[in-house]
């Protein structure tokens, strides 16, 4: 029973694994503008954002249909079969619609994936080992991302070309998923009321798109202010990004206890600790100050995200808790997105080129927000209980 047990659980880390694949992309930013000097910077950004535009719509289908109209392992192993082809496709064919082609199709398989692991959990275990298996998932997504920007870096300096076969890493996950992992019993769907959403979580979903837009300005900028201002290369850039990882694995670790402390001021607290590592980016010079940027922003970030489902999910009763999570997970993924466009407007409308303009203006975006949060928090009922009207 334990060696089985041990297996299901191997089965379910190596889903988690594989999910923040779209990073890979990130730290290799430059070195790609580089090999594509035709092509304009914003549409270079869309090869790391578009697979998570791709994530929103197939991520809510793939929900809607694992476990009851599909099987999971067979939703696995398509969104497997995606992952892998999509993102290493650009090996073989280099042109570069082709390669955000490919990125449109490895979108795809990471947007099956996202919600499967979860779903698998909620379906196979329960109480504090559903707790223990769904913290183990959150540490191995972030352990994940960090080996991911690092072998990014490492690789893509030594030959731009080969960093898209680290994606061949999602063969191994498969066949232990296809070996191993349980079949959960099918679910039958069940009738629930309708239940009408109260306009503060539809705020908070809206305030995660536009936060989690400017903070990526900073994921989608590093690369090129390292290379272009001869403080590293592609592998320095992996090297700092892993840093907001490893960040986010601490703020993880630390916000019981900050929640604790801040109580219903978490979120702008946690804004201002987020602004305060892009103002470090923003003004940055030397490497070890990159990581320090990037790291605080890691904390901030990933002290606000549980906050935010905390805030968002006890407003709602618990038949639509699921729609709260996948409504916050959707709005991360479309605000990453819109990071690319946001960039352009910036530029556009600042006439700058200078990568450091938007991540400044990230940083004045999140005291402000941090102040108009906490003005709304201090004079509203955030951390109480909410009425839900039910039809």
């Amino acid at each position: 029973m334990q060696a089985s047990q041990a297996k299901t659980s191997l089965s379910l880390m190596a889903i988690f694994f594989v999910i923040p694949g779209a990073l890979i992309v990130n730290p290799a930013i430059q070195t790609i503008a580089d090999a594509y000097p035709t092509i304009p910077h914003t549409l270079i950004l869309l090869l790391s954002t578009i697979p998570l535009l791709i994530v929103v719509p197939m991520s809510l289908i793939s929900g809607a249909l694992a476990g009851n109209k599909v099987k999971y392992k067979h939703l696995l192993f398509v969104a497997m079969v995606f992952y892998v082809i999509g993102g290493s496709l650009p090996f073989v064919f280099r042109a570069f619609y082709a390669v955000l082609g490919a990125r449109v199709i490895y979108g795809i398989g990471v947007g099956i994936l996202t919600p499967l692991a979860n779903g698998i959990i909620i379906q196979l275990y329960a109480g504090q080992k559903r707790a223990n298996m769904m913290g183990m998932g959150s540490i191995v997504i972030n352990v994940a991302s960090t080996i991911f920007m690092l072998l990014s870096g490492l690789i893509s300096a030594i030959d731009l070309n080969f960093m898209w076969l680290i994606h061949l890493i999602g063969i191994i996950p498969l066949v232990i998923m296809m070996l191993y992992l349980p079949e959960p019993e099918k679910v039958e769907p069940q009738q629930h009321a309708k239940v009408k959403m109260p306009v503060s979580v539809y705020f908070i979903s809206l305030a995660t798109i536009f936060i989690y837009m400017n903070l990526n300005t900073m994921l989608l900028n590093m690369s090129t202010i390292l290379t272009t201002e001869n403080i590293g290369n592609a592998a320095t850039a992996g090297t700092v990004l892993s840093m907001y990882t490893v960040g986010g694995i601490l703020g993880g670790t630390l916000f019981g206890k900050y929640f604790q402390f801040f109580g219903k001021m978490t979120n702008p607290s946690a804004l201002v600790v987020m602004g305060i590592g892009l103002g470090i980016i923003s003004f940055a010079v030397t490497v070890p100050m990159m990581i320090v940027g990037c790291a605080v922003a890691g904390i901030g970030f990933f002290i606000l995200f549980p906050a935010l489902l905390m805030d968002a999910g006890q407003r709602v009763s618990l038949t639509a808790s699921a729609m709260v999570s996948a409504m916050i997970f959707s709005s991360i993924n479309f605000g990453g997105f819109l990071a690319s466009v946001y960039i352009g407007f910036l530029s556009q409308l600042f006439s700058s080129t200078s990568p450091r303009l938007s991540i400044a203006v990230s940083m004045a975006v999140m005291f402000i927000a941090a102040a108009i949060w906490g003005l709304i928090t201090v004079f509203s009922n955030s951390y109480s209980d909410i009425a839900v009207e039910a039809q």
